[in-house]
């Protein structure tokens, strides 16, 4: 599987993209994993569609990320949308700094809400971007491949250790 991305981002400067080649080098663990390319694209808005879960956790609305972003992505096979904690605050998004969309289809949807120069808690030199991108990157491997999803929060939240969940979890040729 070659994995095209398209992130829509917030940033103006896209700052992320010093990330890229540490995700490309990542991902690029997983078995059947072939090219890796990433494309970015700016986005701008005042508010954006959200939904309230019952717990009272506000993320965006994947009907309206469908339509903003997945129906502009024609050839991908990830989307993501990033944006920041003022855009998280400003569009009343609470609960999550990253969510990955469970829908049957073959795109791997995703937001990641990630500050410039911010490090990821657990992992030396990764800024909060690369894992977050990565660990909700690889919920979408976990769909298609019928692994269980929560593996991806075991090699994050417990072993701090994302490399080793591409390398040992991820094997996209039997999917």
């Amino acid at each position: 599987m070659n994995l095209k991305i398209l992130i829509w981002t917030t940033e103006k400067d896209f700052w992320m993209a010093e990330d890229f080649d540490a995700i490309k080098q990542t991902v690029g663990r997983g078995k059947g994993i072939g090219t890796v390319t990433i494309d970015i694209r700016f986005f701008t808005a005042s508010k954006i569609g959200t939904t309230t879960r019952k717990d009272k956790v506000v993320r965006p609305d994947w009907k309206w990320f469908k339509e903003t972003f997945t129906a502009h992505a024609d050839g991908y096979n990830a989307v993501c949308f990033h944006f920041t904690s003022k855009e998280k605050k400003l569009w009343g998004i609470k609960g999550i700094s990253g969510v990955y969309n469970n829908d049957p289809d073959r795109i791997f949807e995703f937001v990641v809400i990630a500050d410039k120069e911010k490090m990821a808690k657990k992992y030396k030199r990764r800024t909060d971007f690369w894992r977050i991108f990565v660990h909700e990157l690889g919920h979408g491997f976990m769909r298609v491949t019928g692994k269980k999803s929560n593996l991806v929060h075991v090699y994050d939240y417990k072993k701090h250790n994302l490399d080793a969940f591409y390398r040992k979890e991820v094997d996209v040729r039997k999917a």
